[in-house]
């Protein structure tokens, strides 16, 4: 079965995902083709399996990064948790990203099949409600989605293109500090540090 994923890796990288059959990836694993439907009934199982086994391998390093930022100030914990995520799909962006965008279908199955985008969202709830949370739960929930429409969508679509005149460097201190500022409406960014805005009653 490792020897089949590995097979459709090798291919897509050279030629994406769109064109692969199973007698060609069966070759390249250098199995039969009834071995290689002994495991997957067809090309998208074996896409689906694929992109299982790499989210998965990615929450664990996503979960393992959280839990060395817990006790970081906002300011340096969130700086290294979107460059944790952008280092996860940059590492992965051929499972995590070309093979949902470019297979028809693969984006609801993946939605179903891995939890590495539920532990993304928990991650991020519980380093939220631990440094950064205030008021209800109804605005946290739209402070959450805010990030994760805003800030993870930036992360991906950098990490797919690759824009030669977006600096990684610079992108992952504005999208800190844009995460700072609408996670906690009492704090401006200023010159890339925080500040409290809180008015003094007079």
């Amino acid at each position: 079965m490792a020897s089949i994923l590995q097979a459709t890796v090798a291919l897509a990288e050279k030629e994406g995902f769109k064109r692969l059959t199973t007698p060609r990836i069966a070759a390249k694993a250098g199995v039969s083709i009834g071995s290689l439907y002994q495991y997957f009934s067809d090309r998208e199982a074996i896409y689906s399996a694929l992109y299982d086994a790499t989210s998965t391998e990615c929450a664990v390093e996503v979960r393992a990064n959280m839990m060395k930022m817990v006790n970081e100030s906002p300011e340096r914990g969130m700086l290294a948790m979107v460059s944790g995520l952008l280092a996860v799909y940059e590492h992965n962006a051929l499972i995590l990203l070309r093979l949902v965008n470019d297979v028809p279908g693969m984006r609801e199955r993946t939605m179903m099949l891995s939890s590495f985008e539920s532990l993304v969202r928990a991650s991020i709830k519980l380093y939220v409600k631990l440094h950064l949370a205030k008021g209800s739960e109804s605005k946290m929930e739209t402070q959450l989605f805010l990030m994760e429409s805003g800030v993870v969508h930036a992360i991906q679509r950098y990490a797919l293109e690759r824009p030669p005149l977006v600096l990684r460097e610079k992108l992952l201190k504005d999208l800190s500090n844009t995460v700072l500022y609408y996670l906690n409406e009492e704090v401006r960014i200023s010159g890339g540090r925080v500040k409290s805005t809180r008015a003094t009653k007079p």
